[in-house]
Parts: structure tokens; sequence; C-alpha cells
């Protein structure tokens, strides 16, 4: 009799505790999603201790080593990619990205949404990528519209609406892929075109939901953050946003409202150098999905690397060596004695640089580059062909029905004749355009021009072409005919804007030289000794804004020691306006993060301290230059700082008055 009573006393008792969720018939269980974004075929690690890699980040046979690392512990943990998978780096221009699907297929992806990047080439071709690499994974993309398609079938073939993948514990996860709708890519898309993602993924979302395909449902998106963020909350019955595009790391989940229901938005900057980490506690009796928790992992350099993957990224150098004749991933091509940043936002060296070659290298009267289409900057020291390459590797075109990797050329440089009143005209359209962000900043060679930034439509005020004889720079004639060089990739936008604008430009007689872009660029270097200093690039030099006009650039920067553990930032401040700066006006302020904080930097929202007190600027003559010095109070310990470096004041530009760079702090002695 005691033995029947204590048995139904325990059988009471395992019904309450599994009442209360703890049994293995909890209606309780968890998923984890793994995700990364805007990889760009980055296969290793960008040069170490570099602006583009501060913290020694990076390389995918480590980051496969992470998730393996995750997936011992969670072997159902999905891996998700939120576009620019490919493009933007000479890797791209052996077979259009299809080497990027196998190394993706090699590390155990699970789904991956079509960005911008990825989509250069047209749908056909991108549908031609992903038939060669054979993924075993699906690439998404639901906002799209394939009418005007040839072989549309094809595409929407190799490019699903979405997927459902199993996470485990009876767990299905609905993932919805969402094309990048920003205007000024909508032209490398065609003939399809990119609808309306609330409206498309609000109606897939609705089917998971309602038909019970999907326990979770996810939103692969490549936009913005921000507009992710919007869409997590009009998108009925998704869970997270997976994001990319932006280019920003998420270091806390961003928790919004979806319903009524809590709804998650994470990125996790580019490159490979950051794995986020999404776990979720799902019942699906309750159809509740909460968050347990976010991580966002470094990839960093005690992580070892999976061979597996090695091997992969060996043959991809391979290829490139046999398509170009040599090891331009290891040789030494020239050398560079400053960083030479890429900033989609403002003039820097660079892309200075790269219109001197363009111009140069066809003789042109006026060169333009977009600073948002450059591909990827420089670091101090040796340069490889390919990281020389990589300055503007956009985009490679194959040639069907020939075999990979001889065929195909990236962009070429054109040459465009047009009228001095047409060049002003076109000249005020992109200043005009830049100013409400329609497009981006616009490096030039060959003028001298100066602007006023609130008279839109017509902010140019004068411009000056080089005269190529003299040397001296001449009024430009309204009735004289010029030469202008710019690449495939500017041709494109100035067609987009011809097209929806009606500005009547006649792009017909463009010539096209045959000359791909990176070509030129190696042949002036070759001009220059191979040697690359930013200050033979100065910007502030080409173009000129009416008003008062501080700025400064990374090469302008220098962190001194005093010998005992102090510092001090040494800053050449330069006014690159027309107008003398007042007494008084601007002060010079520098910020910084905790030491070795990788995950918060210059991240939003993320407190920073002062170095010291601010330091006003001098009064400076239009072209004048001032050193300005900020003390660094105390003695900062060891460890690599993001230093946020900001003049402030009535400036007439302030593209140029924001500079952040990172500066290692060695231990005392």
């Amino acid at each position: 009799m005691k033995k029947i009573v204590t048995r139904a006393l325990c059988a009471t008792l395992l019904l309450a505790l599994c009442g209360a969720g703890s049994c293995g018939g909890s209606k309780s269980v968890e998923i984890t999603i793994l995700h990364t974004n805007d990889i760009h075929m980055h296969f290793k690690a960008e040069p170490a201790n570099s602006e583009k890699n501060p913290y020694n980040l990076g390389g995918l046979a480590r980051l496969k080593t992470l998730v393996d690392r995750i997936r011992a512990q969670k072997p159902r943990a999905l891996l998700l990619d939120a576009g620019d998978w490919s493009e933007a780096v000479s890797y791209f221009n052996v077979d259009a990205g299809s080497n990027m699907l196998r190394i993706m297929s090699a590390m155990g992806y699970n789904a991956a949404v079509v960005g911008n990047h990825d989509f250069l080439n047209g749908p056909s071709e991108l549908a031609s990528t992903i038939e060669r690499a054979s993924p075993t994974f699906p690439v998404l993309g639901a906002n799209k519209d394939l009418t005007l398609v040839p072989d549309k079938d094809r595409v929407a073939r190799a490019v699903q609406d979405y997927v459902i993948l199993d996470a485990g514990n009876g767990i299905k996860v609905g993932v919805i892929g969402a094309l990048c709708n920003d205007f000024f890519y909508y032209g490398y898309w065609k003939p399809a075109l990119v609808t309306n993602t609330l409206e498309k993924s609000a109606a897939i979302a609705k089917q998971l939901h309602d038909s019970k395909q999907a326990d979770v449902i996810v939103l692969l998106s490549h936009n913005t953050l921000a507009q992710n963020v919007l869409w997590a909350k009009q998108i009925p019955w998704v869970n997270v946003v997976v994001s990319g595009h932006s280019h920003a790391k998420t270091p806390k989940i961003i928790e919004t409202s979806n319903g009524g229901r809590p709804a998650y938005v994470a990125e996790a900057k580019q490159w490979g150098q950051f794995l986020g980490e999404i776990t979720l506690t799902v019942d699906k009796d309750a159809n509740q999905t909460t968050l347990k928790s976010f991580s966002l992992h470094p990839v960093t350099v005690d992580l070892p690397e999976d061979p597996a993957i090695v091997s992969l990224v060996n043959d991809a150098d391979q290829v490139l060596a046999r398509k170009y004749g040599k090891d331009v991933a290891h040789d030494h091509a020239a050398d560079a004695d400053d960083e030479m940043v890429h900033d989609d936002g403002r003039e820097v060296p660079i892309t200075n640089m790269m219109t001197d070659a363009y111009r140069i290298s066809t003789g042109a009267d006026i060169a333009a580059e977009s600073v948002q289409l450059t591909g990827d900057g420089i670091q101090p020291g040796p340069l490889s062909t390919l990281s020389l390459m990589n300055i503007m590797p956009h985009i490679y075109k194959p040639v069907p029905g020939q075999p990979f990797p001889e065929n195909g050329r990236t962009w070429t440089l054109k040459r465009y004749r047009l009228k001095g009143s047409t060049l002003r005209g076109v000249l005020n359209l992109v200043f005009s355009a830049e100013s409400i962000s329609l497009i981006s900043w616009i490096a030039q060679s060959g003028a001298l021009i100066s602007y006023d930034n609130a008279a839109v439509p017509n902010p140019i005020k004068t411009i000056k072409l080089q005269n190529p004889i003299t040397g001296a720079y001449e009024d430009l004639d309204d009735a004289r005919t010029y030469t202008m060089v710019f690449h495939d990739g500017i041709l494109l936008a100035l067609s987009i804007l011809n097209d929806h604008l009606g500005l009547g430009l006649d792009l017909q007689n463009v010539e096209d030289t045959g000359i791909e872009a990176w070509q030129s660029i190696l042949s002036f270097l070759a001009t220059k000794g191979n040697h690359l200093h930013a200050a033979d690039y100065q910007p502030g030099t080409r173009y000129n804004t009416l008003g008062a006009d501080l700025g400064f650039y990374e090469h302008d920067i220098q962190l001194v020691a005093d010998g005992s553990g102090g510092y001090a930032a040494n800053v050449m401040v330069q006014n690159e306006g027309l107008t003398a700066s007042a007494a008084g006006a601007f002060k010079l302020s520098v910020n910084r993060s905790a030491p070795d904080d990788w995950l918060g930097d210059f991240t939003d929202n993320n407190e920073h301290t002062p170095i010291g007190a601010a330091v006003e600027v001098p009064p400076l003559a239009p072209g004048a230059r001032a050193l300005v010095r900020v003390n660094w109070d105390g003695k900062p310990d060891a460890g690599i700082y993001g230093l946020k470096f900001e003049v402030t004041g009535p400036d007439a530009n302030p593209r140029n008055n924001v500079v952040t760079i990172h500066y290692r702090v060695p231990a005392r002695r």
C-alpha cells in the first residue's frame, strides 16, 4: 500500500512539474540563428592594425571554425547571410561570384539573400552564377518582377522568394528574402524590377503563418538598418529581421513591436569580421517567440583556420594568377606612406588619385568618380597588385559561351564629348543631387570649382579647367567642346538621372576607351614610381565653397608620445573655403572609445570620453593651414582606441569635419 501511495505521489508531482514547463513535453523550445552580411568576397582578413581592420578580425576560414564551435553545442543552428556576399573585390572577376557561393556551401550556410552587389550584372547573369556554383542552400529575393526578363523561369528557379528551414526541436523557420530597394541600384537589376518589399513580404508572411508552414518568420533583408527596423514593425508575423547593406553592427539586438509581439533586428558589420548569434525561445501553442540571448561574436585571430576553406581560398588565388599571368595576391606592386581610406560620403585622397589616373590615361579634360562606387581603400606599407585592383574592381561582365576565367572585363573608361554649358549643368545636377543624398560625393580631376551649398539648384559658382599645354586653369567656355571621362558605373547613374529627370543629355556619343579603370590606376602609379603619398591628392584643393570651410583628413593626424606615457593629438586643419574663418569660431575636439572596445567602438548610442579639453582653432585665411594640438589627459592604458576627431563651428561644408581613426597605445615599460 505504501508503494502505491508513493508512486501516485510521484506521478502527481511529475504532472505538476510538466505543467510548469520543466519536462520533456515542455511547450517552449529554443532555436538559434547565426548570421553574417556584406562579406563582399573578403576571403581573408584585411591587414591588421589598418583602418580596415583595427582589431585584426575576419577571414572566412576562421569564421567557419567559429560557426562549427557553436554548432557543436547547437547542431541545428541556422546560418543565414543578409546579402552582398559577392562583388567588390577582384576575386569576383573570375567567375562572377560562383567561387563565393561554393565557399559558402562549404561553410554550411542555410540561406542567403541577393544584395545589390550580387545583382550588379543583371538577373540572367546572377542566375548563371548560381547555376555554376550549385550551392547547397537557396538564394533568396522575393520583391522582384521578372515579367520582362527573357529567361524569367530560369531566374525564378535560381532566386526563390522564401524557404522553410528546420531549426530543430520541431520548429520550422520561414525565411523571406528582401532585395535591396535602393533607387541608385535599380538600373543594374533591369530588365527585372525591384517591387514593393512591404507588400510582397507581408503577403508571404501571412501565407506562412495562416497555413502553419512556419512557426518562426525571418525577413532576410539587404536594406538599410533603419528601413529594416521599420519593416520589423510592419510586416505581420515577422519575428526577426536579419539586416544587411548598412555595414552596421548591433552590439545589442534591436527590439521593437509587431502586432503586440516582440520583433528583433540585428546586423553583423561586414567582411566576415563578426558573427551574430540569436537564440529564441519558441512557444508554438501560445504562438509566442521571444529572445533568450544575442551575441555579436568577433572573428578573432586566435581561431584556427578551417583547412577546407583555406584550400578553397588558395584555389581562388591560383585562378587569379592564371587569369592575370602572375600571383597578384602575393606580389609586391607598390608602397604607400599613408592610410588612404574609402569613404562613401566625403572627398578623400584615394578618389582624387583615381580621377587623376582616369584623366591622364585618356587625355580627357576632366575626370569624374563617385566615392560611393570606389571599391576599397589601402593601408600603409607594401601593396600587392590585388590590393591595387581592389581600389576599382567593379564589375565583371562575362562573355556568354566563353570559358572562365579568360573572358570578360571590369568597368572600362568612357570618353564623353560635351559643351561647356552642358558640363556646367551636369556639375550643378550632381551637386544638387548630392545635397539631398540622392547620390554620393563626386570626385574630379582637371578642374577648380567653387560652389555654394545653399544655392540649389545652381550651387556651382565658378569652373576653371586646366589647360593641358600650359597647366594654367582657365574659365570654362560654355560654347567650347570638352572631353569628360568616367566609367560604366557613372554612365549608368547619368542614364538613370537622365531618364527620370528628363535632362536631355545625349549619351549616344559616349566612346568606350577599352581601358579598365583598375588598369589606368596601375599605369598611373607606375609613372609615380609605384609610390602613394596621400598629400599628393589633398582634398580641398579641387572644390572650394564660398564660406569658411575647415577640414582635415586621416593623413593630417598624428598621435605623439611625450616619452613618459602621455600623449597628444596633432591635427593639421586647413581652410578649404574662400572666406577667412573668424577668431574663436571653431574648436577641435577628440573623443575616445574604451580601450580594445571592438564591440562598442563608435557605434550609435555608445558613450565616448573626451581625451582632453577641446581646443580653439586659430583664424585661417582661405587655403591656410594650422597645427592644432589636443592633449590627452593622464596616461592612457594600453590597448586599441577608437578616436573621433571633430571640428565644430559655422562651417559651410560639414562633410570634412569628422575623422575616425584607431590608434594602438603600447604597454608602458
